[in-house]
């Protein structure tokens, strides 16, 4: 009894002491285990870093696809303006209104009346423009009077219900020293009227012949074809009445009138 106790307490003892101590060798060929190589647990060995991914197979890289490419607009001419705009040439339309004042006188068999007083005046003309600058065309003037005064052997009264006109219908001619401004002069010449009618004594002399007139004015643009400005006309007829020939008449009239002008 005695003896087993002894073995088991000496091997007890081995176990206790056998795992606290590492041997190291102490000989050339006398290895001592470590702890854990004698108890049999081997320590795993720490497993290796991952390794990086393997580069991309060489190309095909990206690259800049052929045209078309992004390139300055070319910078364009700027748009041709119309060579008529402003400018005083081609189709020519005229329409003037304003006043004068008139004198004239009417013989009738050696006796001669005077005439004068004022009223309306008005043109209408239309033309063309064969060179820079030059209107040719046709048209009409006129002047009207109402209730003239009459200068009758040294005596003068106003003719009471009496009314008094001139007309012109001839051809004319309108010149612009500079075809892109606005001052203007010409003439005109043509066939004359002249009438008097007396609504009182229900008379009415209608004179015939011929006339003359002149004009300057200014046209100020309001747009690429109108423009607007004042005419100064002077107007002189000579007629004769169509029914007898010992009457006869002149007239003379100097008219400022407004006027639109298409050109």
């Amino acid at each position: 009894m005695r003896e087993r106790l002894a073995v088991l307490t000496g091997a007890g003892i081995a176990l206790i002491a056998g795992p606290a101590w590492a041997q190291e060798p102490t000989g050339d060929d006398e290895v001592v285990e470590s702890p854990e190589v004698q108890s049999g647990a081997v320590e795993a060995p720490a497993p290796a870093p991952p390794s990086a991914p393997a580069p991309p197979p060489p190309g095909p890289y990206y690259t800049q696809p052929p045209g078309p490419y992004y390139t300055q607009p070319p910078v364009l001419p700027p748009p041709r303006l119309d060579p008529t705009r402003q400018r005083h040439d081609g189709f020519y339309l005229r329409i003037s209104l304003g006043a004068g004042a008139s004198r004239g006188t009417v013989e009738d068999t050696g006796v001669e009346g005077k005439l004068s007083g004022g009223g309306a005046a008005l043109d209408l003309w239309l033309g063309g423009t064969p060179a820079a600058g030059l209107v040719i065309g046709g048209g009409v003037s006129a002047n009207a009077v109402d209730e003239p005064r009459i200068e009758l052997d040294g005596s003068s009264e106003r003719a009471r219900e009496t009314s008094w006109g001139q007309g012109l219908l001839g051809l004319f001619v309108d010149y612009y020293p500079n075809d892109e401004q606005g001052f203007h002069f010409g003439g005109m010449l043509g066939a004359a009227t002249m009438t008097l009618d007396n609504r009182l004594a229900d008379e009415q002399s209608n004179q015939n012949g011929a006339g003359a007139a002149l004009f300057l004015g200014y046209d100020a643009w309001v747009g690429d074809q109108w423009s607007l400005g004042g005419l100064l006309r002077v107007m002189a007829t000579s007629t004769t009445d169509r029914d007898d020939s010992d009457i006869k008449g002149t007239s003379q009239s100097l008219s400022f009138m407004l006027t639109a002008l298409h050109h």
